[in-house]
């Protein structure tokens, strides 16, 4: 599902470590700090637009333990499981949690050195064939 090593540019599908997640819900400020994996496309990145798209990517143990099986297994249809690669704990990325993020948080992040990791193609079509499954409730094809 990932790299051996970061892919040059960011890219779709590179999770970074310790974002800000900042958001007005209902009125209220909400903040999220932690592990986000980029779902906009590389050539969304690139375009001069300044946000993109994110979701949350949380220990596998914070789920409730009775759909640890269902996420391993890609049955959980908000979840996307993340198989341990050091020093990330088995995870799982939780679509019910998509934020619009500008793109200068995760290039400050890049720099910093908190961009952790990049997924493999097949890893990136998964993803894209998971969040297909999230929003229409069904299968590609």
């Amino acid at each position: 599902m990932f790299l051996p090593a970061l892919r040059p540019e960011i890219s779709q599908g590179d999770i970074f470590e310790g974002v800000r997640v900042l958001e007005i819900l209902g009125g209220r400020e909400e903040s999220y700090t932690g592990p986000v994996v980029l779902l906009s496309h590389d050539c969304e990145f690139d375009k001069p637009f300044e946000y993109v798209l994110v979701a949350r990517v949380l220990p596998l143990n914070t789920a409730p333990r009775s759909s640890w099986n269902d996420i391993q297994q890609g049955n959980a249809l908000n979840a996307i499981y993340v198989p341990a690669v050091a020093p990330r704990p088995e995870s799982f990325i939780n679509l019910r949690y998509i934020h619009r993020l500008p793109k200068d948080e995760l290039r400050e992040a890049n720099v910093v050195g908190r961009r952790a990791t990049s997924m493999t193609d097949d890893g990136r079509a998964a993803m894209l064939a998971y969040l297909y499954r999230f929003f229409a409730r069904a299968l590609p094809g």
